[in-house]
């Protein structure tokens, strides 16, 4: 059973579509996951936990470690903060990695 997909996602502000896109399953297969129709394999599973930054044990509700705890905390973003989050978060690799030199660069020269 997946306790904690739909808070995670809910508070990512990703809607089941947007995440079954970021996995590669169908939005069908998120709402049954969801609502403990169906389980996950284990190679979706680990790519949930890698997307939102959990252990897999969290994202199936048996344990919380103090990285995950940080998870339930709801941080107030503003709008365009997340505007910016969801662009980042469809860039591939290499574009983010281009986002961020330019934004270590910005910072240095601050």
């Amino acid at each position: 059973m997946i306790a904690n997909l739909k808070a995670l996602r809910k508070k990512a502000r990703y809607s089941q579509q947007a995440l079954a896109e970021v996995l590669g399953v169908t939005q069908q297969s998120i709402n049954q996951y969801e609502n403990h129709a169906i389980e996950p394999d284990i190679s979706i599973l680990c790519d949930m936990a890698d997307f939102f930054h959990v252990s897999i044990d969290f994202l199936v509700g048996r344990e919380y470690s103090d990285e995950d705890k940080t998870h339930i905390i709801t941080t107030h973003i503003s709008q365009q903060e997340h505007s910016l989050l969801e662009k980042y978060r469809a860039l591939g690799p290499s574009e983010q990695k281009c986002v961020d030199t330019v934004v270590n660069t910005l910072l240095e020269k601050a």
